[in-house]
């Protein structure tokens, strides 16, 4: 499928359904300092550093979000922060199977998505574990239009714009 760019009125393959590999790192990682990052560790799943006398943990994840009239949904791949508690439990069954059936843990959206009106970094989620080799799925709960977007669907056109906004 290809569509008509409305920002440079090209032909484009696509429009992608997914989003990433996401931000590269959480915003906070990019505004720590270098001796911060030297005593962290940011991978392409994972991300700790730091912060006084606790670190701050992330994970990237899969916020999906249903296509009206699509089988695949929209996916944007993104960092959520989350207790450290929860991070090194998370990290101890990286590998294991049946790990899904673990409860959702809470966690903030990790990055600014600048396509939104209002600030998504900061914005509360539940991460809900998958099977191994599958990243997370993020489900907001906080009031957002992301919120809504996931609850109720989007229509075709509103990947195109996303599309459009991130290429250009």
């Amino acid at each position: 499928m290809s569509y008509t760019c409305s920002v440079c009125n090209e032909t484009h393959p696509g429009p992608p359904y997914v989003w990433g590999p996401g931000p590269e790192a959480p915003d906070a990682w990019n505004r720590a300092t270098a001796s911060r990052q030297e005593d962290g560790e940011l991978g392409t799943d994972q991300c700790v550093f730091p912060d006084g006398d606790k670190p701050r943990c992330f994970v990237i994840g899969r916020l999906e979000i249903p296509v009206v009239g699509e089988q695949e949904p929209f996916a944007w791949l993104v960092w959520v922060e989350v207790q450290a508690s929860d991070f090194f439990g998370m990290s101890e069954k990286w590998h294991q199977e049946g790990r899904e059936t673990t409860p959702p843990y809470s966690g903030l959206l990790a990055n600014h998505l600048s396509i939104y009106e209002h600030e998504t970094l900061g914005l509360p989620i539940r991460l809900h574990t998958r099977s191994v080799g599958e990243r997370p799925y993020i489900e907001v709960i906080g009031e957002h239009q992301l919120q809504s977007e996931q609850r109720n669907g989007i229509p075709e056109s509103r990947v195109r714009e996303i599309a459009e906004r991130l290429s250009h």
